[in-house]
């Protein structure tokens, strides 16, 4: 399960691929600043003055089946962490200095 202490997500943006998703997440971890976006230019608004995040992909086969989302934020940030769960993918980014 993830936790406060084992990810540290209190302090931490995190963006979800699927808006609708965003709902349950905060109802069990009712946590830090979370945003659904649905694409690229939705993502590089939520991001853009942010120094790292996460990124909770979730419901892939639903929402940005091509993954444009995480190849973006794959080309514009460092990717310090990843942790997968049965239908779920948390990365964690950096900014690149």
């Amino acid at each position: 399960m993830i936790t406060n202490d084992n990810l540290n997500l209190e302090n931490e943006f995190i963006i979800v691929n699927k808006p609708s998703s965003v709902l349950p997440f905060i109802y069990y971890y009712p946590i830090g600043d979370v945003a659904g976006v649905n694409d690229i230019n939705e993502t590089k608004l939520s991001i853009k003055e942010k120094n790292s995040f996460w990124l909770l992909y979730a419901s892939e086969k639903f929402s940005d089946q091509k993954h444009s989302i995480k190849k973006y934020v794959d080309s514009a940030y460092n990717m310090d962490d990843e942790i997968e769960f049965t239908g779920i993918k948390l990365y964690h980014y950096t900014k690149i200095d």
